[in-house]
């Protein structure tokens, strides 16, 4: 059994280099901060596979702990992938949200802290006669497009041998992909947390290779701000972070309640989302491994004061 993961944060930011596309999401921003320790309202984006983030939005422990700091309204905003979070944080509509390593590649954004990472997997079904990925030349593999299962995809073929020109990439979103896999549309599908359980469990899927047995393809999540809103309420980002920190070691204690949880909001299994909890477990130690025995792992970096 893993020990509790925490949240990892540092003192400075850093930035990526590319900005995000430019999208309608930007006349939503506003111009809603004031200069000061403490934002007037703080926005939080999550995934489904943020069970922390799900825990912390029914506990009502960040709206608590930011109220004391003069923090008016927290505000929860859900996205399928990291891609459209990028977007919303890019354009001041979402203050902080957790993605994979892939997604901030492509935004002008700071890293906020790291967290554990669901695992990644690339699968097939049942009936599908590969065995390898080194078999996956000429084949449908579907992913989100600039997601973390865009970069595991690439580390798979890697490995593999392969070139990413030897697949024929389809770019869909987990809910599309599930759809398309169930039908036969595509040969394969790299996923990630609650979809990868359920696949494996409700629709049979098979797993060809995955982060938790390849530390090749291991995995980080990231939370990410913009850095104008780090810059200047750096006190209400590092009190947030250090709730989603606590809360984070009390989920590794009692996984079971944290898989009931998500399984109410998300509407899957509970014992689905026992099995997002395992990978999770794996996928966290496995990382550890990693980053032990190679200083080539990504190291995040965090808010400003």
């Amino acid at each position: 059994m893993t020990r509790p993961y925490a949240i990892q944060a540092r003192s400075r930011p850093t930035t990526r280099y590319r900005p995000a596309p430019r999208s309608h999401l930007r006349r939503h921003a506003g111009t809603r901060r004031r200069v000061g320790d403490a934002a007037p309202t703080f926005s939080i984006g999550y995934q489904k596979s943020s069970a922390t983030l799900f825990l912390a939005k029914r506990r009502a422990t960040i709206d608590a702990r930011l109220k004391k700091l003069g923090v008016n309204k927290v505000d929860w905003v859900a996205f399928q992938f990291g891609s459209p979070m990028l977007e919303a944080i890019s354009a001041g509509v979402v203050d902080i949200g957790s993605v994979g390593d892939t997604p901030p590649i492509f935004a002008q954004v700071v890293y906020a802290a790291t967290a554990p990472s669901p695992a990644h997997a690339l699968l097939v079904q049942t009936s599908s006669p590969n065995r390898l990925a080194t078999e996956l030349r000429g084949k449908r593999v579907a992913f989100s497009k600039g997601s973390s299962a865009y970069s595991t995809t690439l580390s798979a073929l890697s490995v593999a041998g392969l070139r990413y020109t030897d697949m024929q990439p389809v770019y869909l979103g987990s809910t599309e992909a599930s759809a398309a896999f169930v039908s036969g549309n595509i040969d394969a599908w790299t996923v990630c947390g609650s979809y990868h359980a359920q696949a494996e469990a409700k629709y049979h899927a098979r797993v060809l290779t995955d982060t938790t047995s390849d530390l090749r393809l291991a995995s980080h999540s990231i939370y990410i701000a913009k850095r104008e809103f780090a810059s200047r309420y750096g006190e209400t980002l590092a009190a947030a972070l250090d709730e989603l920190s606590q809360l984070e070691r009390w989920a590794g204690e009692h996984r079971n309640d944290v898989a009931a949880l998500a399984a109410e909001v998300t509407g899957l299994d509970v014992n689905v989302k026992k099995r997002t909890g395992m990978h999770i477990s794996a996928s966290t130690a496995s990382r550890r491994k990693c980053s032990r025995s190679s200083d080539s792992s990504p190291t995040p970096s965090t808010t400003s004061s």
